[in-house]
C-alpha cells in the first residue's frame, strides 16, 4: 500500500523531532506528501495560573494570555523552521499548518 499524505503532529519536543524524522522517512519512500500540524494549544502552559505565578486580577487576564499566545506562536515558527527545512532536505513535498483552539476539536 502506497501513503500520499501524512500527518505529523509536532511539539517541539524531542520526541516530536524524532516523529519529524520517521515522517519525513516514510514520506520520501513513498512519494508523499507530508503536513506538519502545530496546535498552539500544546505550546501554552497546562496550568495558565502557575504560569501567570498565581491568579491574577480579571483586568491583567487578557494581556497574560495574550502574552503567552504570542510565545506560543514564536515557539510555533521555529518548529515550522525546522519542518520546512526537514522537507527541503529530503526534497519532499508539504505544508505546514497551525492549529488554534482545542487540539481534539481542531485536528
Amino acid at each position: 500500500m502506497k501513503l500520499r499524505d501524512l500527518l505529523v503532529v509536532l511539539d517541539g519536543s524531542a520526541r516530536s523531532e524524532a516523529v519529524l524524522g520517521v515522517a519525513a522517512d516514510l514520506a520520501r519512500r513513498h512519494d508523499a506528501h507530508l503536513t506538519g500540524y502545530c496546535p498552539l494549544e500544546a505550546l501554552m502552559p497546562a496550568n495558565l495560573a502557575f504560569a501567570l505565578g498565581g491568579y491574577p486580577a480579571l483586568t491583567s487576564l487578557q494581556g497574560a494570555v495574550t502574552q503567552l499566545e504570542g510565545e506560543a506562536v514564536a515557539r510555533a515558527e521555529v518548529i515550522e523552521a525546522a519542518f520546512r527545512d526537514q522537507l527541503q532536505r529530503n526534497e519532499l513535498r508539504g505544508d505546514w499548518q497551525v492549529g488554534r483552539g482545542i487540539v481534539g476539536d481542531v485536528v
